[in-house]
């Protein structure tokens, strides 16, 4: 499992589906949380998911579904990814409220009227070329329209993806965007976005990761690492909650910042929290971040950047990180969501129990 970046959707599958709505909600412009070994990845297999209605986007029960997209789990240190074929279906359904867990036998889980939404195909996967300093989202890695529209009639969503090949493929370019939930609650998450920094020491980049591997949960310091700076030079560490709905400095999350004399240099903090400090003689800088614990920071996005002097490395003579998103006692999950896979042809019963808390982010099209 690793922490994952996810590249930005383009304009034109903007243009194309001006109606979408990711499940869990609230990740049409962001990562999710993890990255995780789905069955895009594998190549072969079966994969159940079922999502509790309570996650689900209002308009799955207004109007009918169209297509379903799945985003490609985008690291900072990914290469282009190859084109590719799949050999897939899809299958969609509605449970009752009753139906909360799932089993590992895969046959037990399928509700009744279970529908083939996109019926067995090869599907051309194009290549995804390598990230780029101020990506955030994930391109698709399979966009799917809908043989016939999906009339949802809830009130929970029953999901079955079955590939099948002729070899297991788990190269790590088949990797989806998705979120999971802690084994002791909905945990925090905190997720790296953009590619990587710009104009630390020698024009190398600037990194900002958390110190430790404990989610960000309010009330409590998290605390954050810059490396690759200059030593004993000033720097600090900026903070915006919900960049998304308030841009920092009237700009978009991951906007370029060539006007400000930083050409290749991309942000991603903003001035709610701003934490000044000095490198040490390493060209490091740890600080720590404490939000409030008061119900309305729960969940909502909070990006993090670090900027340092660089004596003429850019006409600004600046450097920053790329970014972090965090998200504080709240992934959006918790056990409102399960998943079982097997990576055979044709499988009946998962060789593993349900992973409670986890879903791929699936971005539907009405």
């Amino acid at each position: 499992m690793r922490a994952i970046l996810v590249l930005s959707l383009s304009c034109a599958a903007l243009a194309a589906q001006p109606r979408t709505a990711s499940v869990p909600r609230g990740y049409e412009h962001l990562p999710g949380d993890a990255g995780l070994s789905m069955p895009v990845r594998w190549s072969l297999g079966r994969m159940q998911v079922l999502i509790e209605g309570s996650l689900l986007p209002g308009e799955l029960g207004t109007s009918t579904l169209r297509r379903v997209r799945l985003r490609r789990a985008a690291f900072a240190d990914d290469p282009a990814a190859p084109a590719r074929t799949l050999d897939c279906e899809l299958r969609l359904g509605s449970t009752p409220a009753t139906a909360r867990q799932l089993s590992q036998d895969m046959s037990a889980n399928v509700p009744v009227g279970l529908v083939v939404a996109a019926a067995r195909r090869r599907y051309d996967v194009p290549a995804t070329p390598a990230l780029g300093p101020g990506d955030a989202v994930g391109a698709d890695l399979v966009d799917l329209p809908l043989d016939a529209p999906f009339a949802f009639t809830g009130p929970n969503l029953f999901v079955e993806w079955e590939n099948w090949a002729t070899t297991l493929d788990v190269s790590p370019v088949h990797w989806v965007d998705a979120v999971q939930a802690g084994s002791s609650g909905d945990l925090g998450s905190a997720v790296p976005v953009g590619a990587r920094g710009c104009a630390g020491v020698a024009g190398s980049a600037l990194r900002l990761l958390p110190a430790t591997s404990a989610p960000p949960t309010l009330g409590t310091a998290f605390g954050v690492v810059m490396s690759g700076a200059f030593p004993g030079v000033p720097a600090f560490v900026m903070a915006q909650i919900d960049p998304l709905a308030r841009p920092p400095f009237g700009l978009p999350l991951g906007a370029e910042l060539s006007s400000l004399g930083m050409p290749g240099c991309h942000l991603w903090g903003g001035l709610d929290l701003v934490l000044p400090a000095s490198t040490d003689v390493r060209g490091d800088l740890t600080v720590s971040l404490t939000l409030p614990d008061v119900p309305g920071l729960r969940g909502l996005p909070v990006s993090v950047q670090a900027v340092a002097a660089a004596p003429g490395q850019n006409p600004l003579g600046a450097a920053a990180s790329a970014g972090l998103v965090l998200r504080h006692n709240f992934a959006g999950v918790f056990d409102r969501a399960a998943t079982v896979l097997d990576y055979r042809a044709n499988a009946t019963v998962s060789p593993w129990p349900p992973f409670v808390g986890l879903t791929p982010v699936l971005l539907l099209g009405f």
